[in-house]
């Protein structure tokens, strides 16, 4: 556990000793998910791609991608053993175990979806150690319940309560082509649900999916078109989401989890020399490849994937699996979410607790000392990522030009001094502390000159962080001569 998350755990045990009995119980459940590793949720409309998406980020074929019973309920996916184990987890209480299906969830349950609160799957996945995965039900569903299911979900359950009660600490948005009204709403209230202590740009980030439909496959950068796009997509949504990654859910998923053969790459090396115009009509291509292998390749690739993706397959299965890992996005997608969420998870977590207690003791009425607590806590120095991600936060909200936010994302994320400095390795202690004092004054004399209230805020955000790198760099005094 972090000094931060040490902080905080300290914080929710004072407020779970003084507060009234609702402040409580949000404390305590603060304080089980301070414990637990950081939960991202996947969502999006439906057919957008988010269990696609969630197997390629796992490394398996676990998630079911057709209709049925599973994809209306809400699925975990979390570190842990015996690997495979799953549950269905009701509203009542009950906890079902459930089998997989060669590898895969079953597309029933054995209960009805209204009674499942959550399917919960643990796996020994490298990429869940340290996070927690939530699949959910599409928006703009056919039924209103599985829409719900979601807002409930991430949103909790009640405007009161929603911050305290959502599920995710952080969340992976799909968008489509183009964005529609109720994605745009849903990112307001899931702003809205953050609190005024988290805005959702920096526990937010954008997917573009299906990025392949919008690819080039005859261009030397075939995804060119897709990133302008999602480039679009981010300026509009600046102060919702952190970023936009334009992502190929299927051809991630397709490299990620070995789905790919190498009879697969052969066929696909002997379409280098159809002509593209027949290889998208299908016109004549009996004589090529016999066209249940073709259906097989289409349901790996795509359209696209097939196309642009026949000459690399040339070069051998390693080539390709490279190709296809990097035209996908999915390498540039766990970069964002490493330097974006999980490299400050411990402060998403502690200002998603600050908030949910601060919020629930306004709501009382009768819960100043709690309020007091929280005030006296956010002063502590060992709370200083939570004011860095804060300013984050405010200057995206705010859409300042500024290039302070660099300068902030970098110094919020988890390491030592040269990380967060950007410091070569084996820089002597004497040089970070003078550099760190150096950047200090620099941000302390942009907070007076600007006129900006916002980037003045943030600037001593910047300060404050630099002077305490700068004595921790220091180290203790010597001691007094013996």
């Amino acid at each position: 556990m972090s000094t931060t998350e040490a902080r905080v755990d300290a914080l929710l045990r004072q407020v779970e000793a003084v507060a009234s009995p609702e402040v409580k119980a949000v404390a305590a459940c603060r304080l089980a998910a301070l414990h637990d590793p950081l939960r991202l949720a996947v969502v999006g409309r439906v057919k957008a791609g988010k269990s696609t998406l969630v197997n390629a980020l796992i490394g398996r074929r676990i998630a079911p991608t057709r209709a049925g019973e599973c994809t209306r309920v809400v699925t975990w996916f979390e570190f842990g053993s015996p690997d495979g184990d799953a549950a269905v987890h009701c509203h009542d209480g009950r906890t079902i175990p459930i089998a997989l299906v060669d590898g895969r969830l079953p597309e029933d349950l054995p209960v009805p979806p209204e009674e499942v609160r959550r399917l919960v799957v643990r796996l020994q996945s490298a990429s869940l150690r340290g996070l927690t995965l939530i699949d959910t039900p599409g928006l703009s569903s056919l039924t209103a319940e599985n829409e719900q299911v979601t807002r409930s979900a991430i949103l909790g359950d009640s405007l009161a309560s929603r911050h305290a009660t959502g599920d995710a600490d952080a969340v992976l948005f799909l968008f489509r082509q183009e964005q529609r009204d109720d994605e745009a709403e849903f990112l307001r209230e899931f702003r809205e649900a953050s609190g005024e202590m988290n805005g959702s740009a920096v526990n937010a980030v954008g997917v573009l999916s299906q990025a392949d439909l919008l690819a080039d496959p005859q261009s030397d950068d075939p995804m060119a078109p897709a990133r302008e796009h999602a480039a679009r997509l981010a300026e509009t949504r600046v102060g919702e989401v952190g970023d936009v990654v334009p992502v190929s859910g299927l051809l991630a998923e397709t490299s990620c989890t070995g789905r790919l053969r190498e009879r697969d790459v052969v066929d696909l090396a002997g379409l280098a020399e159809v002509a593209s115009v027949r290889l998208r009509t299908g016109v004549g291509l009996d004589a090529v490849i016999d066209p249940a292998r073709l259906r097989d390749l289409q349901a790996k690739l795509g359209p696209f994937g097939v196309e642009a993706g026949r000459t690399v397959a040339g070069q051998g299965s390693e080539a390709f699996v490279r190709w296809m890992a990097d035209v996908s996005g999915i390498v540039g997608l766990r970069q964002r979410l490493q330097d974006h969420v999980r490299a400050r998870a411990g402060g998403l977590k502690a200002l998603r607790a600050l908030d949910a207690v601060e919020r629930a003791a306004r709501h009382s009425g009768r819960d100043q000392q709690t309020l007091d607590l929280v005030e006296q806590a956010l002063m502590d120095p060992q709370l200083q990522i939570v004011r860095e991600i804060q300013a984050i936060g405010m200057l995206r909200s705010t859409q300042v030009a500024t290039d302070l936010i660099p300068e902030l994302e970098r110094l919020s994320k988890s390491g030592g001094p040269l990380v967060r400095l950007g410091l070569p390795p084996g820089t002597p202690s004497s040089q970070v502390a003078a550099e760190a004092r150096r950047r200090a004054a620099a941000a302390q004399t942009r907070a007076t000159l600007s006129f900006a209230p916002g980037e003045a805020e943030a600037a001593r955000v910047l300060a404050q962080s630099y002077r305490r790198i700068a004595t921790l760099s220091d180290g203790p005094p010597p001691p007094p001569p013996g």
